[in-house]
């Protein structure tokens, strides 16, 4: 399952996106209509973050740069404000991909599996294993080993 993090007040956009690509069967939509209520769900894991501009209680271009600080996903803007100004502010500030509204839901989706493709393309295999003095952490295996020597 992708999970995607929707941000968009447009209770009408919202619902026609949350349809669409529950048609799929391969998303996992949650639905923030404010920033606070990105900001509520922002510690949770999202594949891909859809984010309006336009938002009742906060910037969008200001909410990526602080989302950026939780979250490496793609983050695509999805705005009725076309002004090259505007897609190159959002573009700087943490975006990944600007989708104009009105759309097609076929390049939103198609946008969102590009994005994803390059991300993950992108990723670099961690070793997810942390040594401290007299111990080693393995997250990946999820089991700590006491260091040979060590009393």
């Amino acid at each position: 399952m992708t999970r995607v993090l929707l941000i968009e007040d447009d209770a009408l956009v919202a619902k026609v996106i949350f349809y669409y690509l529950e048609q799929a069967e391969t998303y996992e939509i949650v639905w923030a209509k404010t920033g606070g209520e990105a900001f509520a769900n922002a510690r949770d894991n999202f594949d891909v973050i859809l984010l309006d501009i336009l938002l009742p209680d906060v910037d969008g271009v200001d909410l990526c740069s602080r989302l950026r600080e939780w979250h490496d996903c793609p983050i695509i803007f999805i705005s009725c404000l076309d002004s090259s100004d505007t897609i190159v502010r959002a573009l700087e500030q943490g975006g990944d991909d600007f989708l104009v509204k009105p759309f097609d839901n076929k390049v939103l989706e198609a946008r969102i599996q590009a994005n994803l493709r390059r991300y993950n393309k992108n990723l670099q295999p961690t070793q997810n294993i942390l040594e401290c003095q007299g111990f080693t952490l393995d997250a990946r295996r999820h089991v700590v080993v006491k260091t040979e020597g060590e009393k």
